[in-house]
């Protein structure tokens, strides 16, 4: 074995270790955040903190949400490909996520338009598809802080089924457009850049495709395609 290759392959080797090691980070992290971000929405439940002790409260809940968040997408980030294949309800699968995500339609006061009457059972992975969905939807709500329009639709041709989620936020460039869904590309300050590159990945393994279409000033809107 020649010296670059033996290089190469303990490159891969320290490159694994550290996948690994992320992923052992990332599962037990979980538990104290989930300890955390409980005892937080505790306090503000049955409390009425003001001022300062509010804020904190809020704060704390806010950070340890968005913890939690990048420990899922580090263990999604190692996770292996989907292979239970099967069918699926897109529209239900939106209609479930859309009713999750209820309380951040309301405190962005987006309004929802929704067309789900199509019943498209493209084959797929249920547990990826719902992850991949719901990392869009919550895209296209953060892209729309201050309120807007959320339009998610249903529709299916004879050989495949597409799911439309479009916001009317502030949109991205051509040169933020070419790079989104790059692993660890984010234009979010506190983003992880992982979100938008394991849908991506999730819908490939499903034998799927995404697409996104944005401008300026005109909302971003991504299309999920599934062969039925």
């Amino acid at each position: 074995m020649d010296a670059p290759t033996k290089e190469a392959l303990a490159r891969l080797e320290r490159l694994s270790a550290v996948g690994r090691a992320a992923g052992s980070f990332a599962h037990d992290i979980r538990g104290p955040l989930h300890v955390i971000s409980s005892t937080a929405e505790l306090a503000l439940s049955h409390m009425e903190p003001a001022g300062e002790l509010k804020d904190g409260l809020e704060t704390i809940l806010r950070n340890a949400r968005q913890a939690a968040q990048a420990a899922q997408a580090l263990l999604d980030f190692a996770a292996a490909p989907a292979s239970g294949l099967g069918p699926c309800d897109l529209s239900r699968l939106l209609e479930r996520q859309l009713r999750l995500l209820d309380k951040m339609l309301v405190s962005h006061g987006v309004r929802l338009e929704a067309e789900l009457s199509c019943r498209a059972a493209p084959a797929g992975d249920e547990r990826a598809l719902e992850t991949a969905l719901h990392n869009l939807l919550v895209n296209a709500l953060e892209a729309m802080p201050r309120g807007g329009t959320l339009r998610v639709r249903v529709e299916t041709s004879r050989t495949e089924a597409k799911a439309t989620i479009s916001d009317s936020g502030a949109g991205m460039d051509g040169d933020t457009l070419a790079k989104a869904g790059t692993a660890f590309f984010t234009s979010k300050p506190n983003g992880t850049g992982l979100g938008l590159y394991l849908t991506r990945r999730l819908l490939e393994d499903s034998g799927g495709a995404l697409e996104l279409a944005s401008a300026p000033g005109n909302g971003t809107t991504a299309v999920v395609r599934l062969p039925l």
